[in-house]
């Protein structure tokens, strides 16, 4: 196992190297000086080129991307061109905010899939299991934007159960759940249908096994067949599918807190590439890649200990 960890974290160093390597190209191919940007528009060309000095944007692509690369490294991910504060402190706030929402809505979306499939597949054939994956199918057919609409302005609007946007106090106290709850229930809500067909299926799969027809030839009740025998070895595809939904999250997460005004990493990340905050948008992007390598890391060893018969060389 440590070896294999070992190798698994080496092989994530090209994957956020070249991820920092295309972002850095892409923006600074991209038209528009951000020079001229945080100078403003009627600012005389001497100032516009002080501030491409100072910035260092006269250098050449490589000079400059070796000189944030260095800096990255160090753990200094540079200033923001238009606040002048450290970047890693603005994304590390972000995060922070961003991992708040994914969590909560991870864990709802969770609490009510996974439930869903189970029964569906336990009950196959039934009412319950054809409303449940008919409702799945036009979940899966809903964008986010109109979830989130809609979601505004059911319990905002017509109820005035819930804020509308912002953030409120810390997690902790009745604001910030308050402000919480819309965002969640919408993130959240895009990852269940998905989920629950997936988790569906792996049940169904488990069932008709040997082991399973064994418990049950040895007169287990129906409830600890599949709770021990069915659903250990069902989750094995449901991890996996968890741990990609992560990435689904956090860019699901961009147009979630748009639409409610969270103060998140996807919220900072289109600020910066709409005022082309070189700084900014490198070190979100980059947050982000690691983050998700980093899950990926830690849903292949979440195999061992859902199936034991799992070993790494």
């Amino acid at each position: 196992m440590p070896v294999y960890v070992a190798r698994r974290v080496l092989l994530t160093i090209p994957t956020v190297l070249g991820t920092s390597i295309l972002v850095f190209l892409i923006l600074h191919l991209a038209p528009g000086d951000p020079a001229t940007i945080v100078a403003g528009p009627t600012a005389p060309p001497d100032v516009v080129a002080n501030i491409r000095t100072q910035l260092g944007l006269d250098q050449p692509v490589l000079v400059q991307y070796w000189r944030y690369l260095s800096h990255a490294l160090q753990g200094d991910l540079g200033r923001s061109m238009l606040t002048q504060r450290a970047v890693s402190e603005e994304v590390a706030v972000a995060f922070l905010n961003t991992f708040e929402l994914v969590i909560a809505a991870r864990i709802w979306s969770l609490l009510v899939a996974i439930p869903i499939g189970v029964v569906a597949a336990v009950k196959r054939r039934s009412i319950f299991d054809k409303l449940s994956m008919v409702a799945a199918l036009l979940g899966l057919s809903l964008p986010i934007f109109w979830i989130g609409l809609m979601a505004i302005w059911l319990f905002a609007f017509t109820l005035g159960w819930l804020p509308v946007s912002g953030r409120g106090g810390p997690l902790w106290t009745l604001d910030g759940l308050r402000h919480l709850v819309l965002p969640a229930l919408t993130l959240g809500g895009i990852q269940v249908p998905a989920l629950a067909r997936l988790t569906r299926s792996s049940v169904l799969e488990a069932l008709s096994q040997d082991y399973v027809r064994t418990a049950r030839a040895k007169g287990l009740a129906e409830r600890l067949v599949v709770a021990k025998h069915a659903l250990g070895n069902a989750l094995l595809p449901v991890v996996t599918i968890i741990g990609l939904q992560f990435a689904g999250l956090l860019g699901g997460a961009v147009v979630t807190e748009t639409i409610f005004s969270w103060p998140g990493l996807g919220r900072l990340a289109v600020t910066a590439i709409l005022t082309r905050d070189f700084p900014l948008v490198q070190g979100t992007i980059l947050v982000a890649a690691v983050t998700f390598v980093t899950i990926n890391l830690l849903v292949d060893l979440l195999y061992a200990v859902l199936d034991p018969r799992i070993k790494y060389a």
